[in-house]
């Protein structure tokens, strides 16, 4: 299970577009041998919906998606 923290820290950077950070943030979890599964469905899932979410609630616009 990926803990809130670093998923908080994942999120806000993609919202930010801090693709290094995105991409750092994954090798780390990669490099401790964290499921892919859990990788996909714990991180990048979970935050597509998340932006999906604020999207659909105008609370994000296109222009926010780096």
């Amino acid at each position: 299970m990926i803990d809130e923290k670093l998923y908080r820290n994942y999120f806000q950077a993609l919202l930010a577009g801090r693709r290094a950070q995105c991409r750092d943030i994954a090798q780390t979890l990669i490099d401790k041998q964290i499921a892919i599964k859990m990788l996909y469905s714990d991180l990048f899932q979970r935050s597509m919906y998340e932006i999906g979410e604020l999207w659909e609630n105008n609370r994000i616009t296109v222009a926010n998606e780096i």
